[in-house]
């Protein structure tokens, strides 16, 4: 006696899946089965960019099926997120940046570091971790073209007045150097001025605010 367990219309001989209708979307593939939804979203699997997770409450209109994920809040879904627990901009001149954290940014006279640049203890080498940093303004100065700028190094006040100038001559150096070596930048636009620890960041400042290096822009270079 032939028999159709799911009452599909198909009998159990000929269906592919004999206890599981068919349905309204029948797998073109299987004789007899519906098109799977793995995540029961109502997106079936085969349209489903996430076949695994439900689309949620609010979907993500880029990717059909899967849920908006905006893991640090900035309004810019994971998967298009560059820096995903980062906040940050849209960045449409750079992919690679989209939705990280600006690093530098133009503020008045001044290229404005929001990370500071760090150096080893008591020596001009630069630190691998503010490679990023540098990266920044070596992207802002190719975008000025022919802008000078001068790149001024402090200290904070411990060591002597003699030392902490060579100091900060020494970092304002390597900064340069990098620029132009790594960063593609013509050593003609760039002055450097170490100033020790005469000029602190503001009364009361830490130690870690009087350490600093500041990119002040000048005239474009003829």
């Amino acid at each position: 006696m032939e028999t159709d367990r799911d009452h599909d219309g198909i009998l159990d001989a000929d269906d592919t899946c004999p206890d599981e209708a068919a349905g309204t979307h029948p797998d073109p593939d299987r004789h007899g089965c519906a098109i799977p939804d793995e995540d029961g979203d109502g997106v079936l699997d085969a349209d489903d960019a996430c076949p695994g997770e439900a689309i949620g409450k609010v979907p993500d209109p880029s990717r059909n099926g899967c849920p908006f994920t905006d893991s640090d809040g900035d309004k810019i879904t994971d998967v298009d997120d560059k820096c995903p627990t980062l906040a940050g901009p849209p960045n449409p001149f750079d992919p690679a940046k989209h939705g990280c954290p600006e690093l530098a940014r133009i503020a008045g006279n001044k290229i404005e570091l929001l990370q500071p640049i760090a150096f080893e203890v008591d020596g001009e080498a630069i630190k691998d971790d503010s490679v990023p940093v540098l990266q920044a303004i070596a992207t802002i100065l190719k975008n000025l073209e022919t802008a000078r700028v001068r790149i001024d190094a402090h200290t904070d006040d411990k060591g002597s007045d003699d030392d902490n100038l060579d100091l900060s001559k020494r970092r304002a150096h390597s900064v340069a150097q990098w620029l132009v070596i790594n960063g593609g930048i013509n050593d003609s636009r760039l002055e450097i001025a170490g100033y020790g620890r005469s000029k602190p960041f503001a009364a009361g400042a830490t130690s870690e605010q009087n350490r600093r290096i500041e990119i002040v822009i000048l005239d474009s270079a003829p």
